[in-house]
């Protein structure tokens, strides 16, 4: 089954992505495909962080800033990070925005697609029209 995720580019382009669920080696949950992923946002290890919006997260390239070349700045993806409007840090990169929930029965925090609610928050942040699933 796969599910849609937004994904940022540092071109400003905000587009749908599938990407698949799988199960876990250890249990009997499911979560994101993680070799999908890493083609979306272009790299081989990621990186979860937070967002100024509660429970949503952002999957981003962890060494992105140091590859040859480095990954272009993302202003609308950095819009949503806190670090950036510190003026500590920005995201570089594409970027993929997921929802941060409990899982059935664990209540261990997974990563899931944004329901209505967030991404009528996420949309009203960035100050963008988000495209129609």
């Amino acid at each position: 089954m796969a599910d849609k995720y937004l994904r940022i580019d540092p071109s400003g382009e905000i587009s749908w992505v599938e990407i698949d669920r799988v199960p876990y080696s250890w249990c009997d949950a499911e979560g994101m495909d993680l070799q999908q992923i890493y083609k979306h946002i272009g790299c081989s290890c990621m990186e979860q962080v937070r967002t100024v919006l509660p429970g949503i997260v952002l999957l981003v390239d962890e060494s992105g800033r140091i590859k040859d070349p480095p990954q272009r700045h993302n202003e609308i993806a950095s819009r949503l990070y806190y670090g950036w409007l510190i003026g500590k840090d920005d995201i570089v990169g594409p970027a993929l925005v997921c929802s941060l929930r409990p899982t059935e029965p664990y209540g261990e925090l997974d990563l899931f697609p944004l329901d209505h609610v967030e991404l009528a928050k996420l949309s009203l942040c960035l100050g963008v029209a988000l495209p129609e699933i």
